[in-house]
Parts: structure tokens; sequence; C-alpha cells
């Protein structure tokens, strides 16, 4: 295994103590070796040594002037340090090195979603959804921006499929759940709520499926198979008892 194979292979398994001792003795013999440091980049950021790691990634960019991965690592440093704009001009750099880098394109997304720039986000993700079209992350984040956008059933689409992927994923099971109910789809965001409740049982979820159920009482919906679900799975939660009393004293199905 090279060094660099080996640097790579401690930043990936998270040691990244031993990935930075690596680099800084490569660097030793070989002070403007671009992988090295970059490699030291990374086990600096994994550290959460960010100026660090920003000195290395720009070393590394003046080191190899043609290679677009500083710069993307550049703007993920950026991204966790929220410098919108040093992050965007990061982007900008590391793509016009390589139109094709796809986590440029991601960061420049996310960059866009925190300025609220819902549309510039959702080109960004779609130009980096052209070149992974399987991508999940890329797939999320462009629901993400499609529900800003109020692109509901686009947006709906996409989570509904991820969900399908992997029905664990609870980053992906609020989303479809938050958009359904935004879309006021009640019926099925309260039950994709109630998924969610059984994967992590959390305070403020059961009090968000309560919110759906009311919405579903206040549309003449039937609740009682999903409350009768609810209760099974959690007899003595107090917001679901709360909510059958509701909906007995409202009497409504």
């Amino acid at each position: 295994m090279s060094v660099i194979d080996e640097i790579n292979a401690a930043n990936q398994a998270e040691d990244y103590e031993f990935a930075l001792r690596l680099c800084d003795e490569a660097l030793e013999t070989d002070g403007a070796n671009a992988s090295f440091l970059i490699g030291k980049g990374n086990a600096l950021f994994g550290l959460k040594r960010r100026e660090e790691a920003t000195a290395a990634y720009l070393a590394a960019a003046h080191a190899d002037e043609t290679d677009s991965l500083p710069w993307a690592n550049l703007a993920g440093v950026y991204y966790d340090m929220r410098r919108l704009d040093d992050g965007l001009s990061a982007c900008a750099e590391a793509l016009k090195r390589d139109a094709s880098n796809v986590n440029a394109l991601i960061h420049q997304g996310n960059f866009f979603m925190l300025k609220n720039d819902f549309s510039d986000a959702l080109a960004a993700y779609e130009a980096a959804e052209k070149i992974t079209p399987d991508d999940t992350l890329v797939l999320f984040n462009k629901a993400n921006a499609l529900s800003e956008l109020d692109r509901l059933d686009a947006a709906e689409t996409i989570y509904d499929a991820l969900s399908r992927q992997n029905p664990n994923d609870e980053d992906v099971l609020y989303a479809l759940a938050s958009v359904l109910e935004k879309a006021e789809k009640f019926i099925p965001a309260a039950r994709a709520y109630l998924r969610l409740l059984k994967i992590r049982e959390t305070p403020v979820l059961h009090i968000t499926l309560g919110g759906c159920l009311y919405n579903m009482l206040l549309k003449g919906q039937n609740i009682l198979p999903i409350l009768d679900e609810w209760l099974d799975a959690f007899p003595n939660n107090p917001v679901a008892l709360h909510t059958l009393k509701t909906a007995d004293r409202l009497k409504l199905p």
C-alpha cells in the first residue's frame, strides 16, 4: 500500500490522528505534494481543526492549480463554518477546473439553500444528477429544493422512491411526512409519521402525528385506523390518549 493509500484509508476509518501523522511525515520530504496536503486537510477537518484544514487545502490548491479536489473539499469546510460567500467562491474554483465535480455541485446547492436561493440550489443539484443520476444524496437534496419551491408533488415522488429504497432512513421518512403534511395529504403524512415513531420515538413526533390526526378530524376523515395503530404501539402516550378524547368529544370519525 502506498503512503497516500494509507493516508486515505486512515481518514476513511476516521483515524484522523494517525492520518495526520502520516501526512506530516510524508510532507517532511515532499512538502509541495498536493495529495499529501489534501490528505492533511481531510484529517484536520475530521479533527474539527477547521482553520488549519483551510490552510492545508489552500496549500494543495497552490501546489496543483489544475486540481478541483482541494477547492471542493475547502467548500465543505466553509459550509461547516457557514462562510457562504467564501464557500460559493470555492465551488466556482472547483467547477472551473472540473465542471463534473459532483461534490462541488452538491456544496454549491447547499450554499444556495442556506441563502434561500432555492432555484439556484435546484439547478446545482440537477447538474449533479445528470452526472450521477442514482446518487441518493443528490436526489434527497434535489427534493429538499423542490419542497422549498412548493413543487410538492415532485418532491414527494423523490422522497417516496428513496423511502422505498431504504425504509428505515429517518431523514428521508421525515422529509416525506413533512412534504405530505405541507400538501395537506394528512392521511399518508400521518402514516409516515407513525412509521417514523416506530423507528425512533420522540415527544415532538407524537405531537406532530397528533396534529395530523386533528387536521384529518377537521376534514371529516376517519382517523380510527391510524389512531388504533398508534395506541397499540404506544398505549400510554398522553398525546395519543388526548387525540382519542378529542375524537370522542367532536363526535367525528
